[in-house]
């Protein structure tokens, strides 16, 4: 027997400042939060379904009961994500000692707890994971070149810049001129892709980085 909540939830809940907090409780008493990822099953272009599953026991009596409480919040800012995990050290501070600072962290949407070396991806159009910037090579005759990297839907009120480039040597880099494409999103972070210019100094593009910078 495995026990599953489902529950529908707006698919711009981000931009919209809706929050949802799934539950389970073994005696509709006592309620813990859910620990597992929602996984999405169906949508349409609004609304998408999706499914959560519940921890195995609740103060040693498995879960029975499921609701979803539902609150107006919005995204975090950097000063009140700080706040939340406790962080020190500021926007370069860097506690889990992995190659983004705190600011990168925050901006790319990954944990600053837990250190990781992972790039974000995007399969079917769902944010499959959360990561560091990362390059596209597409199969065929034509070689094919793009930067991929995470981005918070919020950003703009967040007070984030983020500064895709791309380098032939690694040593000259120049700012993309192309528009992000939105590949994917998972209601708080979104995955974009851009283009490289067709030539930085008479050779096609090879590397990609990001920077971020937050706006005073």
């Amino acid at each position: 027997f495995e026990f599953h909540g489902r529950f529908c939830r707006r698919k711009d809940r981000a931009a919209v400042r809706v929050d949802y907090r799934p539950q389970f409780s073994a005696n509709l008493i006592t309620w813990q939060d859910a620990a597992a990822a929602p996984v999405v099953v169906d949508d349409d272009p609004e609304i998408e379904l999706v499914s959560i599953k519940a921890p195995a026991l609740i103060n040693g009596v498995k879960p029975r009961f499921f609701r979803v409480i539902v609150r107006q919040a919005g995204p975090p800012t950097f000063a009140e994500w700080q706040l939340a995990n406790q962080m020190t050290g500021g926007s370069n501070g860097n506690p889990d000692s992995d190659p983004l600072i705190n600011l990168q962290e925050y901006a790319f949407g990954t944990d600053p707890k837990v250190a990781q070396g992972g790039t974000v991806s995007e399969v079917g159009g769902l944010l499959a994971s959360r990561g560091a910037p990362a390059v596209r090579v597409g199969a065929g005759p034509e070689f094919k070149f793009s930067g991929v990297f995470g981005r918070r839907k919020n950003h703009l009120e967040a007070g984030l810049n983020y500064r895709p480039q791309f380098s032939a040597d690694l040593t000259t880099w120049v700012d993309a001129s192309a528009a992000p494409e939105k590949l994917a999103d998972d209601g708080e972070m979104e995955v974009v892709s851009v283009s490289p210019p067709a030539l930085i100094q008479g050779k096609p593009a090879r590397f990609f980085r990001v920077g971020v910078v937050q706006k005073p």
